[in-house]
């Protein structure tokens, strides 16, 4: 935000466009390799019918991402703080698009360690939530790895690049520099 309230009126607008076009193309996308053929589908016609548990609305936090692109991203834009968030979103959402589109996924296969491993290496500097949204998890997951490897939990630097790791060592180097008289 600028401060300019026409432009701020633009942006906005682009914004909504933005966010509008990603959630169109999301509903576009064939959900049928997440259906679950074991479970009936929900009617509302039926009496007594009741939503699958990832559906139901008391459940905190977002539906799965391996279910539906559609609904996960559309529970992060209704929970959206701010501008700023709402941006992120878009491009997170926008490449998990992209990613399924074109089948760009990781192999399914992937062991829990393996798994571990690339998201400390490849989420390095990432914020856990903007992590927790590409990889499809919860951030408290995403933290969790990082404090189990020893790294800082919001960032995942490793504790000496950790920005508070940095200021540390800035601060004992100029402890140790003599001081110059002006």
């Amino acid at each position: 935000m600028t401060g300019d309230p026409t432009y701020d009126a633009i942006d906005a607008k682009i914004l909504v466009t933005r966010r509008n076009r990603i959630l169109a193309r999301l509903q576009l996308i064939s959900e049928s390799p997440a259906v679950r053929l074991d479970r009936p589908r929900v009617s509302g016609s039926r009496a007594g019918s009741k939503p699958p548990p990832e559906a139901d609305p008391e459940r905190e936090g977002p539906p799965d991402i391996n279910r539906s692109l559609y609904d996960h991203f559309l529970w992060h834009f209704r929970h959206a703080k701010d501008p700023e968030h709402v941006r992120r979103l878009c491009s997170i959402a926008e490449a998990r698009y992209h990613e399924h589109v074109r089948g760009n996924r990781q192999d399914a296969r992937e062991k829990p360690e393996d798994r571990t491993r690339r998201i400390l290496r490849d989420y390095e500097g990432w914020p856990a939530f903007d992590a927790a949204l590409v990889e499809g998890c919860t951030e408290k997951h995403i933290r969790t790895l990082r404090k189990q490897a020893g790294r800082d939990q919001g960032w995942g630097f490793r504790d000496a690049a950790s920005p508070k790791g940095a200021d540390e060592r800035m601060a004992q180097l100029a402890a140790q520099l003599p001081l110059v008289p002006a």
